[in-house]
């Protein structure tokens, strides 16, 4: 069981209450009917339970650059999580690797990709930066990403995982 707490707030690290959500532990998040849907309360906040399975995994520990020429991987534990939030521009899913390194106990985030509905509904163009600096999908549709992952943490807990998410809203975005 991965207990997980979700935050949304703005880059001023205020609240954004009545959000809708979806969140998916692992995969199957491009299918908009699976993993976990709630709305954001007063707070910018929601708690819940889930099914969901950590993985084991290696992975360097991000050091300065001399350090990691001679750095080995070390054990980690590792979920992906997708955020769906919809914005102006309409929904896109955030997907996230999340790791912790077993020895040191830190919780870090590695990359970020934002997946576009089909025709279909389904989370399946991906968005990358283009060199204008435009996130476009493989049909050259302009996305406007309106968030940001901000914060994680990952811990085992008496009966499972406690995970810790935090998304940003970026300025300006979702004021109409």
């Amino acid at each position: 069981m991965i207990h997980v707490e979700f935050k949304l707030t703005d880059l001023e690290n205020r609240p954004l209450p009545g959000v809708p959500v979806r969140v998916v532990l692992g995969p199957g998040w491009d299918d908009p009917k699976t993993g976990e849907r709630f709305v954001t309360d007063a707070g910018g906040v929601c708690r819940f339970a889930a099914a969901g399975g950590v993985e084991v995994r290696r992975s360097k520990f991000p050091t300065n650059f001399v350090s990691s020429l001679f750095s080995r991987p070390q054990s980690t534990d590792f979920i992906a999580v997708a955020v769906e939030l919809a914005g102006d521009g309409g929904p896109l899913v955030y997907v996230v690797g999340v790791f912790r390194f077993r020895d040191r106990g830190e919780t870090m985030r590695r990359g970020m990709s934002l997946y576009a509905p089909d025709r279909a509904g389904r989370f399946t163009l991906v968005a990358q930066l283009s060199r204008d600096g435009d996130w476009r999908t493989s049909r050259d549709a302009l996305v406007l990403p309106e968030y940001q992952p901000w914060g994680f943490a990952l811990a085992p807990a008496r009966d499972g995982w406690s995970l810790e998410l935090g998304y940003q809203r970026l300025h300006g975005a979702g004021s109409g």
